[in-house]
């Protein structure tokens, strides 16, 4: 029989109130460690454990059905105020810098007054509009929900238009949960600490981005003030070999993504 002793560690972090445990006993020369499943509210906690407790790895994978579809409903909003994300309508923030050779690129992202139902829940939308050199070359509506218990932020998909000498070329990169296979995913935890990973996207073979966090450290200084406590989010996706790196502040949000910088926010 394994010893769940361990497993403590786990349940004090997670801090939930509801949730289902697998856990399988890896023995490594004279080490031992525990390989646990922690399934809440929609996520898949899968940790390494050390024998006294210590989480070694934790990777977070939402799931495509979250367990209780009456949390479901019940802790999904689609407005307020999380640890590093403001889904509060009117809320705007503005990001500069260069992007290529003589280039210089300007990402506007809005909290609409909108909301969107996407696989079954309420979502707001955010939109965000990229020029380069102050021409448009895309606007994407993203669609997004937290958990008010958790503070998790979700990502439940985008619209998109791409657009070429003033016109929308083509809507490359759209999906949405719940369409053709996608599934929603988690944009940041409530929580972060340094070592989480998770699924960002979940739309192959559309969207597939995935995060780390790297550090919840950062120090960030920005045309719009300077930044600490800040949490650095390595991107990666098995669909190219980009590695792109998002910082966000508390109360804040995003503050710099890649050599982007935030110039100015306003905050609802």
């Amino acid at each position: 029989m394994i010893d769940a002793t361990p497993v403590v560690g786990a349940f004090r972090v997670l801090a939930t109130c509801a949730f289902l445990c697998e856990a399988a006993l890896r023995t490594a020369g004279t080490e031992s460690s525990y390989e646990v499943n922690v399934t809440t509210r929609g996520v898949i906690h899968e940790m390494l454990l050390s024998e006294a407790g210590q989480i070694l790895e934790d990777d977070l994978v939402p799931l495509a059905t979250p367990t209780s579809t009456v949390d479901r409903f019940r802790d999904f909003s689609a407005s307020g105020t999380s640890a590093f994300f403001n889904l509060n309508p009117g809320s705007v923030l503005t990001l500069e810098g260069p992007s290529g050779p003589g280039e210089t690129e300007r990402l506007v992202i809005t909290v609409l007054d909108a909301v969107k139902m996407v696989d079954g829940v309420e979502t707001r939308v955010v939109e965000e509009r990229a020029f380069v050199n102050g021409e448009l070359i895309e606007v994407a509506k993203n669609y997004f929900a937290f958990d008010e218990k958790t503070g998790n932020v979700y990502y439940f998909g985008e619209d998109v238009d791409n657009y070429e000498n003033g016109q929308i070329a083509n809507h490359k990169g759209s999906w949405q949960s719940g369409v053709s296979g996608a599934k929603f995913g988690l944009l940041i935890p409530g929580s972060p600490r340094e070592g989480m990973a998770f699924v960002e996207e979940n739309a192959p073979p559309v969207a597939q981005d995935r995060g780390r966090i790297v550090s919840t450290t950062e120090s960030v200084s920005t045309p719009a003030g300077d930044f600490t406590g800040v949490i650095k989010v390595e991107e990666t996706s098995p669909l190219d070999a980009t590695l792109d790196f998002k910082h966000y502040a508390w109360d804040i949000g995003l503050v710099q993504s890649n050599e982007l910088k935030l110039m100015s926010f306003t905050l609802v």
